[in-house]
């Protein structure tokens, strides 16, 4: 009781109410209490509450920081301090920051948080964003590489190996001075004493090391500093414990000694490091024309979609209308030019800029005057129609509803887009946004269709679809999160489970054992060799059940790296072409669940765990 007493003395300050000195003494008081241990994180997380308040948003994320350094048992807290970082970044605008810090408070928050939901959503979109950042880095890199002679690609790649290098070093200087100065501001705090007067063991403020939550977080700083982030387990310093051998000495007078095992790891050499630098950046460049207009049509939708999320789902006008005017400018005459024209019309209408919007309305009209959108503006009666009658729209939702029963999913995708266009404010658009939302789930991914579901309950927040697509909602948390219910005599359980860091192995499975493979083994190992000549992958065959003959291509470190591999692979097309893709099935598993599926021979509800998990 009076520990929090103090705390929430100290959350009332205001900074318009004056000096914080008195305040920021009565929390210094507190962090040198040993009765305050596990609650550390919460003094810190006032303190940045204060610098927050007084317009000091570098302070208050140091704070922040801390508290989540300082956390032992208070997971909550630790989202907490994640999510009030996470919101400093997010209201400048650093939208790839705030998203790491979103991912660690959804992390570390429970369910039954205030605004989790919400919480929720904006870590979704904002990790959506990052997505499309980083497919626009990684192809627009690759296409860059691909136009280059060998002798430029060498030299390209070292430059980016030594910026690489230079930017490792300057986070280096960087962190170390941060460190630095709250070292200071630490030693200032405790009255300057730096000595340890208890002796070995004891910190400046005479608290053993153990007891002393600053010195603590400090120590934890620096570790992480030397060595990042590493599990609590023998060996943690090896970066690669199965690769460990020992280097056995060629001197034979060390024979039969402990110095014939002269260094348990052998270190990599300066020339190893560049080797692999170079595979890890010219791996994936494009050599066909087919897959650099692929790589082209990847970058090009990921900037339309940049747009659509700050537009929609970030409500950043101005982030959005930059990004549309961006993609433009790099793809003039491009098939989605009219769609854009129309969005930026929409954005400076609602800003408002009407300089800009009628700008965009003259060049939707004048080059696209056949497109929907351009008649839909050139009509004088514009916002008077945009609502049609009741009758008339219920008749639109009733044939796409029917054409939703009839799975023309796609169909039901595009009328529903026609449908915003056409009835704006119409009382059936929730319905069709729901009806939307049930498409995509039918086909694409859970993360679109949760996505697509979230965008319902964020849209309609007084509607009864908002209900509907919860409980949607709520039925793929607990689907995919461990959460579902018990068995019932009717209800088969998860067989597979899902281990992103495990051995995984990229499996094509063919229902026909007369075919003859050699032909498509001889092809899958030229794309190997083209394209994966450093991985020394496998290729291996064998028969499932009395129907299946499977092909295995092993192995990967990971999912990561599986599904780069599929990437590369899908732009190809000459592979797959003597097959049958109707008779086939290609897909990424972990060497776990490869054993079940040959133990279970289930392969249909292991295609749809991974269309549901991995794609």
């Amino acid at each position: 009781m009076a520990f929090y007493s103090k705390i929430n003395i100290a959350r009332t300050y205001s900074a318009e109410s004056g000096n914080s000195t008195p305040i920021r003494a009565l929390l210094y008081k507190m962090l040198k209490d040993p009765k305050n241990f596990d609650f550390v994180d919460q003094i810190y997380y006032v303190f940045g509450e204060i610098e927050e308040k007084e317009e000091k948003p570098d302070s208050a994320i140091a704070q922040y920081t801390r508290s989540v350094r300082a956390t032992t048992t208070n997971t909550n807290q630790k989202g907490m301090s994640h999510l009030a970082i996470a919101e400093i970044y997010f209201e400048v605008r650093n939208y790839k920051l705030a998203a790491s810090y979103y991912d660690s408070a959804v992390t570390s928050l429970s369910k039954d948080y205030p605004d989790y939901k919400k919480v929720e959503n904006i870590r979704n979109s904002l990790a959506e964003l990052v997505k499309k950042y980083q497919t626009i880095e990684l192809y627009d890199s690759l296409l860059m590489l691909s136009g280059l002679s060998k002798e430029q690609l060498d030299k390209r790649v070292e430059d980016m190996i030594r910026e690489e290098d230079e930017q490792r070093r300057a986070e280096k200087e960087k962190e170390d001075e941060r460190l630095r100065l709250q070292q200071i501001q630490d030693d200032n705090n405790n009255g300057g004493t730096t000595a340890t007067p208890g002796g070995p063991g004891q910190t400046g403020n005479g608290l053993p090391y153990f007891q002393n939550p600053p010195a603590m977080a400090l120590g934890a700083a620096e570790f992480k500093k030397m060595w990042g982030e590493r599990k609590l387990e023998d060996n943690w310093r090896r970066s690669n414990k199965q690769t460990v051998l020992p280097v056995i000495s060629n001197d034979p007078d060390s024979a039969g000694t402990s110095a014939s095992v002269k260094d348990p790891v052998k270190a990599m050499t300066h020339e190893d490091s560049v080797a692999a630098a170079k595979r890890r950046l010219t791996e994936g460049i494009p050599t066909s024309d087919e897959q650099k207009k692929a790589y082209t049509d990847s970058v090009r939708e990921a900037y339309y979609s940049l747009g659509m999320i700050y537009k929609e789902r970030l409500n950043d006008l101005q982030k959005a209308a930059e990004t549309f005017e961006d993609f433009n400018k790099r793809y003039p005459g491009n098939s989605a030019e009219a769609t854009v024209f129309y969005q930026l019309y929409r954005i400076f209408l609602k800003v408002p800029d009407p300089i800009n919007a009628e700008k965009y309305k003259n060049r939707l009209i004048s080059k696209y005057p056949d497109s929907e959108y351009a008649k839909i503006l050139m009509d004088p009666k514009f916002f008077e129609k945009i609502n049609m009658s009741k009758n008339e729209t219920e008749n639109y939702y009733s044939e796409t509803y029917r054409m939703y029963q009839a799975r023309q999913y796609d169909a039901v995708i595009n009328r529903c887009r026609t449908a915003e266009l056409r009835f704006t404010g119409n009382e059936l658009m929730p319905k069709f946004m729901l009806l939307k939302a049930m498409a995509i789930g039918q086909l694409k991914d859970v993360a679109a269709f949760r996505m697509a579901l979230q965008d319902v309950v964020k849209g309609f927040p007084e509607d009864g679809v908002k209900v509907k697509a919860q409980i949607l909602l709520d039925g793929l948390d607990k689907a995919y999160s461990g959460g579902a219910p018990k068995d019932t005599a009717g209800v088969r359980k998860q067989v597979f489970s899902y281990n992103p860091d495990t051995t995984h192995l990229f499996v094509v499975i063919i229902e026909d054992l007369a075919l003859d493979l050699n032909d498509f083994k001889t092809s899958l190992s030229n794309f190997n060799s083209e394209f994966f000549s450093l991985k020394d992958l496998k290729i291996t065959t064998r028969l499932l059940g009395t129907n299946y003959q499977v092909v295995t291509v092993s192995e990967y470190p990971n999912k990561k790296d599986g599904m780069a591999y599929i990437g590369v692979l899908d732009s190809d097309d000459n592979v797959f072409t003597n097959l049958d893709m109707n008779n086939v099935d290609a897909f990424l598993i972990s060497a776990s669940n490869y054993l079940l599926l040959m133990k279970e021979g289930n392969v249909s509800e292991y295609v749809q765990f991974y269309k549901n998990v991995y794609e």
